[in-house]
């Protein structure tokens, strides 16, 4: 333990010295060294969380929720807030804006850790914002899906863009995606009550790629 705190130099280093001593049955050195460790450079994240998950099992939940909230400033994610939630109790409402302000103002904060945890929260403005940013279509889906009911203009806007995209350029063996798109706009006109506009865009559609045959009977099942 001494030459530990003396010679380790990364975050990783000091969580394999602390495993080993857990595994030994020292399980105050092992806490020692973990939090050695947090004051070192490399990846804090995976340390933070290990230590969390010891003190957790020692009963130390003031020790688990620290190591709880330096896991997620080092790594947001819907998991980490959830931990930090699990631990926090009547501290929750305090904690919970500062994780949020760190999701916001976080530039390496992945989008899909912004979707996740704003989805969670039921801040769809702010998750609609993170899918935006990305280009990950999974994310747009899954705020797309979440927001029919709330937020049904923006859904119209969003889903029409991605199938117009994919049936503008030709990529036929996409079509089925396209579909998909345009059943979520079916759905989000539906939520509006803007039933004649949605005929109206199908009409449209089918207008527009009247030339796209192997498309035509596709659109069929969108009718209402």
């Amino acid at each position: 333990v001494d030459k530990g705190l003396r010679c380790l130099a990364i975050a990783e280093e000091a969580l394999m010295l602390a495993q080993t001593l857990r595994q030994r049955g020292e399980l105050a050195a092992a806490v020692r060294i973990a939090e050695h460790g947090l004051t070192l450079d490399g990846d804090k994240g995976a340390l933070a969380t290990w230590l969390c998950d010891l003190a957790s099992a020692m009963g130390d939940t003031e020790r688990a929720l620290s190591a709880a909230m330096t896991a997620f400033r080092a790594e947001p994610s819907l998991d980490a807030y959830l931990r930090v939630h699990g631990l926090a109790s009547e501290r929750w409402a305090g904690l919970r804006t500062e994780l949020l302000d760190h999701v916001r103002q976080t530039a390496t904060c992945v989008p899909q850790a912004r979707v996740d945890i704003f989805l969670h929260e039921g801040q769809l403005d702010e998750a609609i914002a993170a899918a935006e940013e990305s280009a990950d279509y999974g994310l747009l889906e899954r705020v797309v899906d979440a927001a029919t009911d709330q937020r049904p203009d923006w859904v119209i806007r969003a889903a029409c863009q991605q199938a117009e995209c994919i049936m503008g350029s030709g990529r036929s063996q996409q079509y089925d995606h396209a579909i998909g798109w345009l059943q979520r706009a079916h759905k989000a006109y539906l939520s509006a009550g803007r039933q004649p506009e949605w005929r109206a865009y199908l009409r449209e559609i089918r207008t527009r790629y009247r030339r796209k045959y192997s498309l035509m009977p596709m659109l069929q099942g969108l009718e209402e």
